[in-house]
């Protein structure tokens, strides 16, 4: 009795696992209303319950424009001075836990 209750247990925590680690695919989003900016960049992050994400925007130079560390809960307006950055083409990428998204703008 007691083996079968041990497994019906296990069972159930490797079951909470799996579905567990499926939700990670969802746990963020990033989307930008625009391809193109000129001196505000605008962008859209959207969490799966309360998270914590890394955001940096780097130059097809290779220059990290920006980068940042913060809490998210939802969804998220945000937008940026970029009216420094040089004309080009850029990298926007969240990371959470072990995804990472990536979107590509242009300041014109």
């Amino acid at each position: 009795m007691k083996t079968l209750i041990s497994i019906l247990l296990l069972g159930t925590l490797f079951s909470f696992t799996l579905k567990n680690s499926g939700d990670n695919e969802r746990i963020i989003d990033l989307k930008i209303p625009s391809y193109t900016f000129s001196n505000w960049l605008e962008y859209e992050v959207t969490t799966l319950g309360e998270q914590k994400i890394g955001l940096s925007i780097v130059h097809e130079s290779g220059k990290i424009m920006h980068k940042e560390e913060r809490l998210l809960y939802g969804e998220a307006y945000l937008e940026l001075d970029a009216s420094d950055f040089p004309k080009g083409v850029y990298s926007i990428s969240v990371k959470c836990k072990n995804m990472e998204i990536t979107v590509k703008t242009e300041k014109i």
